[in-house]
């Protein structure tokens, strides 16, 4: 669910016509605001990228004339969409959690009866588990180079229960020619080249999401520090919006020789796929 809203809301805020001082416009986005926050919290991250888009809309249509909003229109809808927010989130956030007792007791009574042996609270002696009560540092997850590699493996393809790895060949092609080093490539070397023909909103996006990525690894390390040591590419499923920016962003101004070269990749991402899914994740 998660990443379905994430699409729908970065999709909406890019592409609708509608105004940013308009009841569509809001209701819309608060819809979708409100069902992003009843999922797991590493999609929160969305909103990040969200509101950065709504920014820049809001300043090009004032800059353009297009958009002007009373104090009193801005206030109105601040209501209209921190309402529906609410709504929308109340039940399960605010009600159910606050009819529970000690939320957090509850919470850690729920992982005892569902995780596996050897998982439970009660029992777990790993030193990987909760490094942060232990006091140890978040340099132990955060310069760890397991943690990434495991990570970057997980990103992609690592199935049954982290028990199926990818041959080494797989991860080398889906990294190094198929996506990183072909198509984020000529991203940046044609953004860099043709910069001033690049339009605000795309601008913009390309600075942010190396930064939202960057955040997004972060949390996951935050994570693996605070519960445990889990380096799960799924708590980075955030990072595959803006990573297909990088992948496309600058594709308008390519001429036909790039875009052929950048579908080829795209074509022989997609056989990889679909390898993998056959030979190893059914």
């Amino acid at each position: 669910m998660g990443l379905s809203i994430s699409i729908f809301l970065f999709i909406f805020v890019l592409t609708t016509k509608a105004k940013v001082g308009s009841y569509r416009y809001v209701i819309s986005l608060a819809l979708l605001v409100g069902l992003l926050l009843l999922s797991k919290e590493s999609y929160w991250l969305s909103l990040f990228l969200a509101g950065v888009l709504v920014a820049v809309q809001h300043f090009q249509q004032q800059k353009q004339s297009v958009l002007k909003l009373s104090l009193w229109q801005i206030i109105i809808f601040s209501a209209v969409f921190f309402v529906i927010v609410f709504l929308i989130i109340v039940p399960l956030k605010l009600v159910y959690p606050f009819t529970q007792g000690d939320w957090s007791t509850r919470v850690e009574e729920m992982r005892e009866i569902r995780a596996w042996p050897g998982f439970k609270p009660s029992n777990i002696t790993r030193p990987s588990y909760r490094l942060a009560e232990r006091h140890e540092p978040i340099t132990i997850v955060a310069i760890n180079r397991d943690w990434y590699r495991d990570s970057l493996k997980s990103f992609y393809g690592f199935f049954g229960h982290f028990t199926v790895v990818l041959p080494t060949w797989i991860y080398a092609i889906a990294v190094a020619v198929a996506v990183s080093a072909l198509n984020v490539g000529i991203t940046i070397v044609v953004a860099w080249s043709k910069w001033s023909l690049l339009n605000l909103v795309m601008k913009v996006l390309l600075i942010c999401t190396p930064l939202f990525i960057f955040l997004n690894i972060a949390a996951s390390i935050y994570n693996s520090w605070t519960h445990d040591f889990q380096p799960q590419g799924r708590y980075l499923f955030p990072s595959l919006i803006p990573f297909a920016m990088l992948l496309t962003a600058t594709v308008s101004l390519e001429n036909k020789r790039i875009i052929a070269l950048r579908a080829a990749s795209w074509l022989v991402s997609y056989m990889l796929c679909l390898h993998v899914l056959i030979n190893y994740a059914m």
